[in-house]
């Protein structure tokens, strides 16, 4: 049959457009993670509580294509198979028979924490009797039956594994942690020579958040000396609830701790002049309220491509990312000498241009606990990071001499909602209140401001002008 000149263009088209198609098609998959999971931890569930507060949490990953769900322990608060059943139907609401929109099956990799093993510490205060009838109807009474509760079949020990998409998953229960390198010595199916997941309920110590070298003869909890071998273990932990907003939570020595959060409450660092808590009685009493962490449920999706891992961490009661994405190189590296990398690496944050120390007296201001007394409130603009990572987490406040420029009183805050998104964040400054019975009286003094990140690098200050202390 003759082909026309018509015919033999349309033909070229056709074939063009299929071989664009391809190529597109290509590219995208090429863009595409060869594994996304979500990482969780700590979401503590009751059967009285809002199905929402974690549903919000599963169906965003289900948005987000999860291969896996992880949660690193305390899953439930008592441990209670009427908490397990719960959770199930929040997880089959958000997952309808476990898959993604797909039709991928989308796997749980879960391990049980002290909560879920009826060993929290208010649980073992109560009275023996009372506490084994509650084992009865728990997860730590019948293992067998919880892990069938929740769709994964038998139990399969106290530390098992699964591959998914190719990578092994490798997950210890609480108290068994100890067992994780015997095991994975006796398990060569694990493949540990790339990229694998590891997943425990305690941060090991020394690790995330924990800035400085452990103390001699210190060792891991929950790990033998003889993990440092695996530096291709991304291990995901919890227990601490501390921030993921917190460039702290990511450590990476001779292998990699993820410092997961939790989904249920998030706690602060301590220590601060405005961090919350009521004083201790006979210890330093603040002036400063305390600062907010705005109701904060974290949890983060972990994508690995050929060449990187992308680490997204959420702030999920407002929806907004709490920062910039993480983004470690593939094969993981080691940095044992400087394991915070992320956050040693971050530029510190600074103030934007022409902003000023502003300070206030009040006369009729009051302590943490209530009594009135003189102050100055002091205070400054949020200051803003300077590169991907960095964000503010702490000011330094300093009362100077205005002579001799000596620092007469030094307090330390936190940033408001750091433990939340950094828009929510930005739309409070750094603040502080000095009694005037802690400075000199008749003496001028000013106020000096510095912005510090996670790593306590410190920007550029800001100082007042003078002021002459009230008597």
């Amino acid at each position: 049959m003759a082909i026309t000149r018509r015919g033999f263009l349309g033909g070229i088209a056709v074939t063009f457009a299929s071989a664009f198609a391809r190529r597109l098609s290509a590219e995208a998959a090429a863009n595409e993670p060869l594994l996304r999971f979500g990482a969780l931890s700590d979401t503590h569930l009751r059967t009285t509580d809002d199905p929402e507060q974690l549903g919000r949490v599963f169906r965003w990953l289900h948005g987000r294509n999860a291969d896996a769900v992880v949660i690193s322990g305390d899953i439930t608060e008592q441990g209670l198979n009427t908490e397990v059943e719960f959770l199930v139907r929040i997880w089959n609401d958000a997952f309808p028979g476990g898959k993604a929109a797909d039709g991928r099956m989308v796997e749980k990799f879960w391990v049980w924490g002290n909560h879920d093993y009826s060993d929290a510490s208010y649980m073992r205060r109560m009275p023996p009797e009372k506490l084994a009838e509650q084992i009865k109807v728990s997860v730590f009474g019948d293992k067998d039956a919880a892990w069938r509760r929740i769709g994964e079949g038998a139990f399969p020990g106290e530390t098992f594994t699964k591959t998914i998409k190719g990578f092994s998953f490798v997950g210890t229960h609480w108290k068994h942690e100890d067992e994780t390198v015997a095991w994975l010595k006796a398990h060569p199916e694990v493949d540990t020579s790339k990229f694998f997941v590891y997943v425990q309920h305690p941060q090991p110590n020394a690790t995330v958040f924990a800035q400085g070298r452990p103390k001699p003869g210190k060792k891991y909890k929950g790990l033998r000396e003889d993990m440092r071998a695996y530096s291709n273990c991304f291990m995901v932990a919890g227990h601490s609830h501390k921030s993921v907003s917190d460039d702290l939570a990511l450590w990476q020595g001779d292998f990699t701790v993820f410092g997961a959060g939790s989904t249920k409450s998030v706690s602060m660092r301590p220590g601060y002049e405005n961090s919350p808590g009521a004083p201790a009685p006979g210890k330093y009493v603040p002036h400063t309220r305390a600062c907010s962490g705005g109701g904060a449920s974290q949890g983060s999706l972990v994508s690995v491509y050929p060449d990187k891992v992308i680490v997204e961490r959420m702030e999920f009661s407002r929806g907004q990312a709490l920062g910039d994405a993480w983004e470690l190189p593939l094969p993981l590296e080691r940095h044992p000498d400087n394991p915070f990398v992320i956050a040693e690496q971050a530029p510190a944050p600074e103030f934007p241009e022409g902003a000023k120390v502003g300070v206030a007296f009040r006369p009729q201001s009051k302590d943490r606990l209530g009594r009135k007394e003189a102050q100055y409130k002091v205070w400054v603009p949020y200051a803003q990071k300077k590169g991907r990572y960095g964000r503010v987490v702490e000011y330094v406040f300093e009362a100077l001499d205005a002579e001799s420029g000596d620092v007469l009183v030094k307090r330390k805050t936190l940033q408001d909602f750091y433990l939340c998104s950094e828009k929510q964040a930005m739309t409070e400054g750094g603040r502080c209140k000095f009694a005037v019975a802690d400075l000199p009286a008749g003496k001028s003094v000013k106020f000096r401001v510095t912005p510090r990140n996670a790593a306590g690098k410190g920007g550029r200050s800001l100082t007042s002008d003078a002021v002459r202390v009230k008597s």
